[in-house]
């Protein structure tokens, strides 16, 4: 059974004749029989009633690009009438006006609503939000969503959007509404100056937009990690070469392999000790190489940034040097173009600065160098500030806020590689930070070990599972 029925053609007055259905409105009829269901049904279907009991409106202002009931409840529709009609917990404002002037309209769910250039110019008219009248959008959540509309359709968009309004506020003689919007794009594009009020938009002025939600995350994430006892025991072997070399062609190795980069660990030492391409894999094996090439290089690892610039310049040299060949994916240049893995939507191109430039600001107020190289580690695989090389990218700023206050790195094992990546998803979908502390510190455990014997530790890492597929086998500590 459906929800409403309209009009009085025979079912709707067979069941109605049953009970089944109750009127609500003239014409209107609906089979929910509770009115707090009736309430909570409203609230998305209520476009049917304006299609079917307010044909000759026209949903504007607010309504027009919200799409749903503002604070107060109210849809707000033009029509040549004026009233209020209350249907479940929905009010229906009917405001008189000339609904056959809202010549460029939009048929959502069967309702005619007034375009998106056209209700944006009908709030400019005001800024003043009462109770009672709540039509206009408030100033700084209209400002927000053209900030977005920029963001997700480019400046292109934008100016067309302008340029569209521009012509329906001379037909209507709204140029007042037109340059309030025209100022405030203008200043989201950098070539006007007007006083924003939007968060997003007057970061977006000020040149470094950012990811609220991310931030949120990062916030949570640094606050967990400030509740945690850690360990105090530095790499004893630290300042031995054959030691630091060695573990750093494991970290390469494995690094690579989550990615993809699946090579025999007997390859991998061609490509590392033997300078040697594997046929048919250059690009491959220059991301073993170059790898190696950064995680090697200890003046560089054992140095933590001491402020955002150098924090980015050492993010652009890392990507540079790990993907060094793979010129299709701009090495070292912040991404261009949203990127997502699974499910996961990492930050829009345009937040990526000012979003890193947050989380450092955050980074500075955790007190452990372990939660410090935790926090900025996630902070970059959530990003995802580049087209390609982000885990390795993320893995290598783990390691050198670890490297450079004295404690041992951490090699993610192909064995560890699940339990890797289902705890970033646990705080990155579900925002529990818990398991990626576990997770961190676990690898912290069984990565410490002396790598100074090239031979001796491959066969120790070898026992302990760390070469098998997750689904072979679990890693021993």
């Amino acid at each position: 059974m459906n929800y409403f029925y309209f009009g009085s053609d025979s079912e709707r007055r067979k069941l109605s004749a049953e009970g089944k259905i109750r009127k609500i409105y003239m014409g209107v009829y609906t089979s929910i029989q509770d009115d707090k269901e009736l309430g909570r049904v409203m609230s998305y279907q209520w476009p049917l009633i304006v299609a079917h009991a307010f044909k000759n409106s026209v949903i504007s202002y607010r309504s027009a690009i919200e799409f749903q009931p503002s604070p107060a409840n109210y849809i707000y529709l033009v029509s040549k009438q004026s009233k209020t009609v209350e249907i479940g917990e929905v009010k229906f404002k009917l405001i008189r006006g000339t609904p056959e002037s809202f010549s460029n309209r939009r048929a959502l769910m069967g309702a005619q609503t007034a375009s998106l250039e056209r209700a944006f110019l009908d709030s400019l008219i005001s800024s003043k939000v009462k109770v009672s009248d709540d039509r206009y959008l408030p100033i700084d959540e209209l400002e927000d969503r053209l900030e977005k509309m920029m963001t997700e359709l480019g400046e292109d968009a934008i100016n067309s959007f302008r340029d569209k309004s521009k012509i329906i506020s001379e037909e209507l003689n709204m140029l007042g509404s037109w340059t309030r919007l025209d100022g405030i794009i203008g200043t989201l594009l950098g070539s006007k100056d007007v006083e924003l009020h939007g968060k997003r938009s007057i970061q977006r002025a000020a040149g470094l937009p950012l990811d609220e939600k991310k931030v949120e995350l990062f916030w949570l994430l640094a606050n967990h990690l400030e509740t945690i006892y850690y360990p105090d025991n530095p790499d004893i072997n630290l300042n031995n070469r054959e030691h630091f070399e060695n573990k750093a062609f494991f970290e390469s190795y494995f690094s690579n392999y989550i990615e993809g980069t699946v090579f025999l660990i007997e390859e991998a030492e061609q490509i590392v000790f033997d300078k040697k391409e594997i046929e048919n894999r250059v690009n491959d094996s220059h991301d073993i190489s170059g790898t190696f090439h950064i995680v090697s290089d200890k003046s560089f690892m054992t140095t933590s940034s001491r402020s955002f610039s150098e924090f980015t310049e050492s993010l652009r040299l890392i990507n540079k040097t790990v993907i060094s060949t793979r010129f299709d994916k701009f090495p070292g240049e912040f991404k261009k173009r949203e990127n997502r893995a699974g499910n996961t939507v990492f930050v829009h191109p345009d937040y990526v600065e000012g979003t890193l430039k947050s989380a450092f600001e955050i980074s500075g107020t955790i007190s452990h160098p372990i939660a410090r190289g935790l926090f900025l580690s996630f902070v970059v695989s959530e990003v995802h500030p580049f087209a390609d090389g982000n885990g390795r990218t993320c893995r290598i700023i783990l390691n050198r806020e670890l490297l450079s206050a004295g404690f041992s790195s951490i090699i993610i094992p192909t064995v560890y590689r699940e339990d890797y990546l289902l705890a970033l998803r646990a705080l990155s979908r579900k925002g529990r930070p818990a398991p990626v502390a576990r997770m961190f510190l676990r690898a912290l455990r069984f990565s410490q070990l002396d790598f100074t014997n090239y031979q001796k530790v491959k066969k120790e890492i070898s026992k302990r599972n760390w070469f098998l597929e997750p689904d072979e086998g679990k890693i021993v500590e």
